[in-house]
């Protein structure tokens, strides 16, 4: 089922989540794998309508309550909400090129300047993995130059030592026609 964000419940939720996090020293970002960085816009041309798909139930209570915050964080594109709970590096890929292992702080500018670029429009997960790596799937629609495009989202978790879930995969396929 796809769900899109009105522009009364955007504004509403931007005055409860704010805008992002303005005004932050930039950091240098480079991977910790050491690629080269590369342009976050991703590549394929933009497509209208969206891929529908049941929605199942989310592994867990634990990890329904990050996947949900996760899905908060993509539709106000708010990479803090997206990384409350993250794991030491983040195997991440925008589906531009740009792709490595990177930190908490590199994540969150990364993100914050590809929700620049890729301005959400609506997104949720509509499937769920479980097991000892649990992991959903959900489109991303997003405005880019005026243009409606979509992303398949990957994200996948890790338990840490002290058994809480967290982050360690963030990937962003865009779709073509």
């Amino acid at each position: 089922m796809r769900r899109l964000v009105s522009p009364l419940l955007w504004a509403l939720m931007l005055l409860l989540v704010g805008p992002g996090s303005a005004g932050l020293a930039r950091a240098q970002l480079t991977p910790i794998s050491g690629a080269a960085p590369t342009s976050l816009v991703p590549t394929g041309p933009a497509v209208s309508g969206a891929a529908r798909s049941s929605r199942q139930a989310p592994p867990d209570e634990v990890s329904r309550g990050l996947f949900h915050r996760i899905e908060l964080g993509f539709v106000a594109g708010n990479p803090s909400l997206i990384l409350e709970s993250v794991a030491e590096s983040v195997d991440l890929d925008l589906g531009s090129g740009r792709r490595g292992s990177y930190s908490a702080n590199q994540t969150f500018f990364l993100l914050q300047d590809f929700f620049r670029v890729c301005v959400p429009v609506s997104f949720s997960f509509n499937r769920y993995g479980s097991g000892r790596q649990p992991f959903a799937v959900g489109q991303y629609e997003y405005m880019q130059r005026d243009v409606l495009g979509q992303s398949r989202v990957f994200v996948s978790l890790t338990q840490g030592a002290d058994g809480a879930w967290r982050i360690d995969g963030i990937r962003i396929d865009p779709l073509v026609p």
